[in-house]
């Protein structure tokens, strides 16, 4: 999941509670329920002005017979969550079941609104999540945090502000393309620069000369092989010692080119060595 963190529109904020989420998934149905009926009037008792916006698609009528009970508003589907979320004061995502990252809970976050859910609304946060989200499985534990939350607006603000920067550091496009990057790398296999294969390259000119020499030997064995790639490694590597050896640039022309070529060189090779070896026995 990526999202980038945003900066809320400035202002105060009154005393609403914010829920979004679509109806279509059953756990949103059940989770609100249970919010309206268990943990809201605890919070209505406290904080009498409080106000619950209910945002998402297709509510049932279950969700819609909660319009107007105690300060619950259910308003569907909107253009645009963000104007919600910038005057809101806390996000709940009371979600019972279900598994994964919920992209309720990371838009809030990254909008810098406080969230209070429940431990299965907090997965794929990880480890810290206390610091930017307050999380509870009770009714009178989540009610709780909700009005710990709506009463002191302080609190708001330095919550809502660790929730952004743990979504920057989680859910970011940067992070995103750093680990999309260590996953590429651990499936496709690494090439190392040419010189890290030949640990065993010599210092002196002289060495250097006769191991080119090899290197030279070793990718015409290889070409007529059929490893062209491996062949030209060999190749440069030994042109960097001789640069102008006219047969090893001979043979690193050759090694780059067409398959199909070098099979037809091949062959054509292969058909005079065994000449060559057929005259040699008939004399």
């Amino acid at each position: 999941m990526i999202v980038e963190p945003r900066l809320r529109a400035a202002g105060g904020r009154s005393a609403e509670v914010l829920f979004v989420g679509g109806f279509g998934h059953h756990p949103n149905v059940d989770g609100l329920s249970w919010f309206v009926s268990q943990v809201w009037p605890i919070v209505r008792r406290a904080v009498p002005q409080a106000g619950l916006s209910v945002i998402g698609s297709d509510p049932p009528a279950e969700i819609q017979g909660l319009h107007g009970v105690a300060g619950v508003r259910v308003l569907g589907h909107v253009p645009s969550v963000e104007p919600y979320l910038d005057r809101a004061a806390v996000s709940v995502a009371p979600i019972r079941y279900g598994a994964g990252m919920k992209g309720k809970v990371v838009e809030a976050m990254a909008s810098g609104v406080p969230v209070v859910t429940t431990a299965t609304g907090a997965q794929g946060l990880y480890s810290g999540a206390s610091e930017c989200l307050s999380i509870a499985d009770e009714p009178l534990e989540f009610a709780r945090a909700v009005i710990r939350l709506l009463q002191d607006p302080v609190r708001c603000e330095v919550v809502g502000l660790a929730g952004q920067r743990r979504v920057a550091t989680l859910c970011s496009s940067e992070v995103a393309g750093r680990e999309l990057d260590r996953m590429i790398a651990r499936v496709v296999p690494h090439r190392r620069p040419l010189g890290a294969r030949f640990r065993w390259w010599p210092r002196s000119l002289g060495g250097r000369r006769e191991a080119a020499f090899q290197c030279y030997l070793d990718g015409r064995r290889w070409m007529w092989r059929g490893d062209c790639e491996r062949a030209r490694g060999l190749f440069w590597l030994a042109l960097t010692v001789n640069p102008l050896s006219t047969r090893c640039w001979f043979f690193f022309v050759v090694a780059a080119l067409p398959r199909d070529l070098v099979r037809v060189l091949r062959d054509v090779r292969r058909r005079a060595e065994a000449g060559r070896a057929a005259s040699r026995g008939v004399r």
